[in-house]
């Protein structure tokens, strides 16, 4: 074995080409054996490339590294390192043939008939074991190289992402986070997105959180709205919640939040500058909350059921239940149509309006009589030609007898046969209230049912 104690130079004569390489070959030849002592007895070999050179400027050229494909045919070039751009900025491609040109600063390039792509490993281990909780497993840092900054790892650090280790086991491997951190002036890191698998709220997720505001900004906003940046939840197939601009470039322009149903068809949207709700499709009857709380308004022509609600208007077509009522400001509305608020388990505050057509006993309301005693209707019967009344009514049963007791004024008009109010049980059991002589009347009543 030749020893080298000084420096060693590979010269080529002036004379020679630019086609001429200098290079280093690193042979194998085995001993009392006949395979020939030539290029496919190498192992590997370092080559000098000449790309440009002149006596005033000198030299420039490629270093190549070549090694055995374990046959006849040579070697094959696996790294390739020179400088190029006007800035002569440095490159090292691994993978590349001779011929390929390498175009940043670092590339990995594979070659092979499979559906994977390149893959890079960055592997970590402890010297008597494999790792520890909390370890990290690898870590890319964005630097800005500068002599002002104390440790360029750090104060000179734009942003990291790391691997976290959580668990280890020797059956089931190991368990871990990917961390994206940023700097802010500041050597120390602030984790912005996390990505694994447990802890948080919900310890049996995979989950992505921040731990900082997350905005999704549309620097090209469309008119059409599916076309603008939105943050969708969905399964692949159909989107479940969709969160984006709604309406864009119009007077109703404003945040949406769609929630969808298993088919992906619109449920409930909150859009438009004074944030409304609206239902374009709701499959329950009910919407049931222990704590409901609304800004502005709330429009639903189906019932709503909740134990504490907190509102500032509210619009109901249908049934309206609450243990308890709280209004934040004196002016605030709380509007029923031909609805009802129910307080408590059997008492009820009920709005109706009922057009009468018929002088014949027309039905305006009925009750229950298994839950409920009795009513008491404030209520008026307007007919703008004929007359107008303004009254009160009472009812009490106790599912044999009832009793009924109108104390109102006096008929504003001239009609000769003014309605008259009455009450009687039905066949179903229950209190029905009707109207007779009403025909072109209004009958309008508030109505506790006790």
């Amino acid at each position: 074995m030749a020893t080298i104690y000084s420096n060693l130079s590979i010269l080529l004569p002036t004379t020679k080409s630019f086609d001429e390489q200098p290079y280093i070959d690193f042979l194998a030849y085995p001993a009392n054996s006949t395979f020939p002592f030539n290029e496919s007895a190498s192992i590997g070999t370092i080559k000098g490339v000449i790309t440009t050179g002149s006596v005033s400027k000198g030299m420039q050229g490629r270093l190549n590294f070549y090694s055995s494909q374990n046959n006849l045919t040579g070697s094959k070039q696996i790294l390739s390192m020179y400088f190029s751009g006007s800035n002569d900025e440095p490159r090292v491609g691994i993978g590349f043939d001779e011929a390929e040109e390498v175009l940043k600063t670092f590339e990995v390039k594979s070659k092979i008939e499979s559906n994977k792509g390149t893959e890079l490993l960055i592997r970590s281990s402890r010297t008597g074991s494999g790792a520890n909780v909390g370890d990290e497993a690898g870590l890319i840092n964005f630097i800005i190289d500068s002599a002002s900054f104390e440790d360029i790892t750090t104060t000179g650090s734009v942003a990291t992402i790391k691997a976290i280790v959580d668990s280890v086991s020797p059956t089931n491997g190991v368990a871990g986070r990917l961390l994206f951190s940023v700097q802010r002036e500041t050597d120390t890191a602030i984790d912005m997105l996390e990505m694994g698998y447990g802890g948080g709220s919900y310890a049996d997720f995979y989950r992505t959180f921040t731990s900082r505001s997350f905005e999704i900004i549309d620097f090209n906003p469309q008119i059409t709205a599916t076309q603008n940046a939105s943050f969708v939840l969905s399964n692949g197939i159909n989107p479940y919640v969709i969160i984006r601009t709604d309406n864009p470039t119009t007077s109703n322009q404003g945040g949406l939040i769609q929630v969808n149903d298993k088919l992906g068809t619109g449920s409930i949207f909150l859009h438009g500058p004074t944030g409304e709700i609206t239902a374009s499709l709701i499959s329950a009857s009910t919407i049931n909350a222990d704590v409901f709380n609304l800004g502005n308004s709330f429009n639903l022509s189906g019932d709503i059921s909740a134990s504490n609600a907190l509102v500032t208007d509210i619009t109901v077509e249908g049934i309206a239940s609450f243990n308890s009522v709280t209004s934040s400001a004196v002016e605030s509305d709380f509007v029923l149509v031909n609805s009802s608020i129910q307080i408590g388990e059997t008492t009820s505050l009920q709005e109706t309006e009922v057009v009468i057509v018929l002088d014949t006993a027309t039905l305006i309301d009925t009750f229950s009589t298994s839950s409920q005693y009795g009513a008491i209707y404030d209520y008026v019967l307007i007919n703008s030609t004929t007359g107008s009344r303004i009254g009160q009514f009472m009812i009490i049963q106790d599912t044999s007898n009832i009793e009924f007791t109108d104390t109102s004024t006096a008929t504003l008009g001239t009609d000769p046969s003014p309605p008259t109010l009455s009450a009687s049980f039905d066949t179903n059991g229950n209190v029905d209230v009707f109207v007779l002589n009403g025909s072109g009347y209004t009958f309008k009543a508030l109505a506790k049912i006790l």
